[in-house]
């Protein structure tokens, strides 16, 4: 800046020597006695004070935490902050524009900047907390090294993860990011309601958030009592003891379980239609490619169809245009998994191109029949599980199961007759459900309970009269 630039000044002249920098005021500088120094006004020193308008968080997980780096004369310097605190990260949080109630400061060791010497540094960053801007803070700035300190880094969220050693994205041990470091939570008090939030936060459905107890893994636990409603976007809105906790054996960490939501889109009815999950907040379908019966049934499970024999297809079959968004993940199954997302999720190769092959359908209607009847609207009662033909035990049927039985076969009559063996005989297959239980409105006999057989039955169901008039 030029002198004189803002006009001259009038009265007495004093000069200023051997300012490190680092004074909080110029009168611990050098400052000289005589009147007139410069021997005129021309040369009256000019300076604009600039506020600190650059701030920015790198090397962090997301843009929202991470090294905190100021922009001060034309270059990005760090903070050798002393007296971490969260207020310190609530007035940086909102300097760049995010809410100050996920804030989180914490230390930074051995990073590569530290090792820089002489470097100005914001050593001292005072805050309360209720600034809307750094520039409110209190600070100063002075010749340091970090070396043999830390550097302030900061998070404007507060980060949690499910951690496994599989590639399942939604169930693991829940860890939380604090001061530099992950760490696992306690079991003691934890339940659902503290999952719901977890799993909100991940990007999940949070209302099927279940919670397991586990192995810590060897990893410290960092938080301990947490006690939330359920409600809260973020754990830092909940209430807990505190940040450290001794008191917790290693098999006693909090496992989650985020269920994958799962649909079918788009079929004749609700129980067939093309496979969609909820991931990232968007529903996506599946390539056809290495999708067996395994996965199938255990999406059909996941859609509370119990005992289907679920019929893999082609969305195009139900002349469904293609979705897009695919999941870039091969979904890999045993068959005996309750939920899709107890199933590994194996990312696609890149030379894998997804855009020329058909997206999965399924069927999850269970396949039923009518046998040895003189009418196709009469007879003994099949059912096929997991791909074998049974019979159904007498016990416990009652008009509602028949009403859902009659539906699904297409008969619409509010009162069918039922009997046992002795209508149409025993057949040759074997008894496989029990205590069928319906309310009468299921759309599939999938949906309703059942028991598996357990002993054998004296008689099996029959079905005398679906409809009225015989067909």
């Amino acid at each position: 800046m030029n002198a004189n630039q803002f006009g001259e000044g009038s009265g007495n002249q004093f000069t200023v020597r051997g300012c490190s920098g680092t004074e909080k005021s110029i009168e611990s500088c050098t400052v000289s006695s005589a009147s007139s120094p410069c021997g005129s006004h021309s040369k009256d020193v000019s300076i604009i004070c600039k506020p600190i308008n650059n701030v920015r968080l790198v090397n962090g997980s997301s843009p929202k935490d991470g090294l905190v780096e100021i922009y001060y004369f034309d270059r990005w310097i760090t903070i050798c902050d002393s007296t971490v605190s969260v207020n310190t990260a609530r007035a940086i949080c909102s300097t760049l524009g995010y809410k100050q109630k996920y804030a989180e400061a914490f230390k930074i060791y051995n990073d590569s900047s530290t090792t820089r010497q002489q470097q100005k540094h914001m050593f001292n960053l005072d805050c309360t907390g209720n600034e809307n801007h750094i520039n409110e803070c209190r600070n100063s700035v002075e010749s340091h090294s970090c070396t043999d300190s830390s550097v302030l880094g900061v998070s404007c969220e507060t980060r949690v993860r499910l951690m496994n050693t599989t590639s399942n994205m939604a169930r693991g041990r829940l860890e939380v990011h604090y001061n530099g470091n992950w760490g696992t939570m306690c079991f003691d008090d934890f339940d659902v309601k503290e999952a719901k939030v977890i799993c909100q936060m991940l990007g999940f459905e949070n209302r099927h958030a279940t919670i397991i107890r586990g192995n810590s893994g060897g990893i410290p636990f960092i938080k301990d009592n947490l006690e939330c409603t359920g409600e809260e976007d973020d754990i830092s809105l909940c209430t807990f003891k505190g940040w450290t906790s001794n008191q917790c054996s290693n098999t006693s960490a909090v496992w989650i379980d985020c269920r994958i939501p799962v649909r079918l889109f788009g079929g004749n009815m609700i129980t067939d239609g093309r496979l969609e999950l909820m991931i990232d907040e968007k529903w996506k379908s599946l390539c056809y490619t290495n999708f067996t019966e395994k996965e199938a049934t255990v999406a059909c499970r996941s859609l509370g169809y119990t005992f289907t024999s679920p019929e893999i297809q082609t969305a195009s079959q139900y002349g469904l245009s293609r979705n897009k968004n695919v999941i870039d993940y091969i979904i890999r199954c045993s068959g005996f998994e309750e939920f899709l997302s107890e199933c590994e999720f194996e990312a696609i190769d890149d030379q894998f191109n997804c855009s020329n092959v058909d997206e999965v359908a399924i069927s999850c209607s269970a396949h039923i029949r009518l046998q040895n009847g003189v009418y196709k609207n009469e007879g003994r009662l099949e059912i096929q599980r997991n791909g074998t033909w049974g019979t159904v035990c007498f016990d416990k049927f009652d008009i509602s199961e028949s009403r859902v039985i009659c539906s699904m076969l297409g008969f619409d009559n509010p009162f069918p007759e039922i009997c046992t063996t002795s209508c149409f005989g025993h057949g040759n297959l074997q008894p496989i459900i029990a205590n069928l239980n319906c309310t009468g409105n299921e759309i599939d006999v999938s949906q309703c309970s059942y028991n598996k057989v357990q002993r054998k039955c004296t008689d099996i169901l029959v079905i005398y009269s679906a409809v009225n008039e015989y067909m």
